[in-house]
């Protein structure tokens, strides 16, 4: 089974490389990996890894065999995945994007709604929780997050972010 872990958004430079959007907490994730698959609907592509450089916008990577802009532009848009086994696992207070992605989100007993998405920025995550027309953004920190039940499919905000919710209700 393959499990997806970034995805290519464009080429950078002349030389191959290709600017990917990571779906992990830990982006050095990506340093250890000497291979990877690229999918496309109906395709995947196995890739060696030559390098790894984590920028503030994402992930530069290059592929052997990727030498030029031409070469890299047929993989943008490509879901980058590894084999389940290859996975380093999160430890402690880390997850996986896949693992919060729809995950139903509660402060106290009340429903505040479920993640639609999750934006990484240089700081931390943000959860994007609520529909397409009523939505709010929950810094993903221990100040803001009380309990993370995988399991249960619930993450249970800490009783300080009602202040933010108040905020958000009043606009």
């Amino acid at each position: 089974m393959l499990i997806t872990i970034g995805k290519i958004a464009r080429p950078h430079g002349m030389k191959g490389e290709l600017l990917v959007i990571p779906e992990t907490f830990d982006p050095s994730r990506f340093e250890r990996l000497k291979k990877i698959y690229v999918a496309f609907p109906g395709e995947i592509l196995e890739h060696q890894i030559t390098s790894v450089s984590i920028q503030n916008q994402g992930i530069l990577i290059k592929f052997a065999g990727i030498e030029n802009m031409t070469q890299a532009e047929l993989l943008k848009n490509g879901l980058l995945q590894i084999q389940e086994q290859d996975m380093i696992h999160p430890s402690g207070d880390e997850y996986l994007i896949s693992d919060l992605q729809d995950m139903e989100v509660k402060l106290g007993s009340e429903t505040i709604g479920r993640i639609t998405e999750i934006q990484e920025n240089a700081a931390y995550p943000l959860l994007r929780v609520g529909d397409e027309h009523d939505f709010i953004f929950i810094p993903f920190l221990k100040s803001f997050i009380a309990k993370v039940d995988l399991t249960g499919r619930v993450i249970y905000l800490d009783t300080k972010t009602e202040e933010l919710l108040k905020l958000f209700d009043d606009h």
